[in-house]
């Protein structure tokens, strides 16, 4: 069985975006990490 592990980051910027896209698939680009990090960059 896979070990998880849970970190807590300030920004999302400070997760990798491949590990963050491969998260969240292809259901919304509104998931995607250009997009939300794009929402925080613009506050």
């Amino acid at each position: 069985m896979a070990q998880l592990s849970v970190r807590i980051v300030n920004r999302l910027a400070e997760v990798p975006r491949a590990q963050w896209d491969a998260l969240v698939g292809a259901q919304s680009p509104f998931l995607e990490w250009d997009w939300l990090t794009s929402l925080e960059e613009a506050g």
